[in-house]
């Protein structure tokens, strides 16, 4: 019996799955060989998988709202999906901060009680505390467009989110080559800091368009024809700080690249990346971009390349890979399933 190719109207879409777990594994590897020369060596390209996330989340945010009528039963879901993991990471994070001085005489940093209470909030971004481990940093963009979503849930506006969402983009993309000219517009884009990724996050969703309906087909490839552009754009004058990995060249072609496989994926073209890796690094994905960097970076890389003169592949692959897999696995299954299966019954039973 010949097994039925997912379509991209089923429930869940395995592709996408395959997607965010290649992507956290992009991230991850660049962050174990960020500032050695094996980054060179091609995984130098996995700064630019949080792009690939965004252009994810976009496309499955949108396919979740369709049929949300309540803002809160939006945020209540996102709520049960990344608070309960991400307060766990935090937590042993920041444990593993405390430990350093033991394992270093030099600290990473001056680590204070308020920078843990401030980065288990989510928002620390906005009490000018800092990240304890840098893969935070996305997350208040995150919670930016799920404002950003919300808005439009509340004025029943949804259908119309590109209709907006693409000319403001637009607005604001060349509103942004003058915020250090104007004292208004530089706080203003610093209060929020989605600007930057937001053609990413309406490119998931113009995705999602395309593939689910037959109409306006014409102007949904304006949309996103005007999107992939922006995006060129805020790498060219955003990006600055990643150049040391990526060229302005290199992160165009990143983009190229994520936006042809994302129009496959909408063609029903992408089942070649779906096998059962793939799809359980999918599922992991999140509690493995949380987890990864600080651990592996500060401990466990420096350990055992440069303590104990292991070649950085074999200990790379070898021990800092399943270490961090094991205990991604035992988050999702242990903490971010079960407490989002929770959260949702609960919200199903008080209706």
């Amino acid at each position: 019996m010949i097994k039925e190719t997912p379509k991209i109207k089923s429930d869940r879409n395995l592709e996408l799955d395959a997607l965010r777990g290649i992507a956290a594994l992009m991230v991850m590897f660049f962050h174990f060989s960020m500032g050695r020369p094996e980054c060179q060596m091609g995984l130098k390209f996995g700064v630019s998988g949080v792009s690939l996330f965004f252009l994810i989340s976009g496309f499955v945010i949108y396919k979740s709202i369709e049929n949300t009528k309540k803002s809160s039963d939006f945020l209540i879901n996102r709520f049960g999906r990344l608070f309960p993991t991400y307060w766990t990471i935090v937590t042993f994070t920041f444990i593993l901060i405390l430990l350093y001085p033991s394992f270093k005489s030099t600290p990473v940093f001056d680590s204070k009680i308020t920078d843990y209470i401030g980065n288990m909030s989510m928002l620390q971004y906005y009490f000018d505390i800092k990240n304890i481990d840098g893969s935070y940093w996305s997350m208040i963009v995150e919670l930016n467009f799920y404002l950003f979503i919300v808005i439009f849930i509340l004025f029943k506006k949804t259908k119309y989110i590109n209709d907006i969402g693409v000319p403001l983009s637009v607005i604001l993309t060349i509103a942004y080559f003058f915020k250090d000219l104007n004292p208004t517009l530089n706080p203003l884009f610093k209060f929020i800091p989605i600007v930057v990724y937001l053609p990413l996050f309406l490119g998931g969703i113009t995705f999602y368009k395309i593939s689910k309906t037959i109409e306006n087909q014409t102007k949904n490839y304006i949309h996103l024809f005007i999107l992939i552009f922006l995006q060129f754009v805020f790498v060219y004058i955003q990006y600055a700080d990643n150049l040391s990995f990526l060229t302005f060249q290199e992160h165009v072609i990143t983009l190229i690249f994520f936006n042809i496989t994302f129009l496959l994926f909408i063609k029903n073209k992408l089942m070649f990346i779906v096998n059962k890796t793939t799809v359980f690094f999918g599922k992991i994905s999140y509690s493995l971009y949380l987890i990864h960097q600080f651990f592996a970076y500060y401990f466990i890389i420096p350990y055992t390349v440069d303590t104990l003169k292991i070649n950085f592949w074999i200990a790379s692959i070898c021990i800092a890979f399943p270490i961090i897999v094991i205990l991604s696995t035992l988050i999702t299954f242990y903490i971010e399933i079960p407490f989002s299966k929770r959260i949702k019954r609960k919200v199903i039973s008080l209706k």
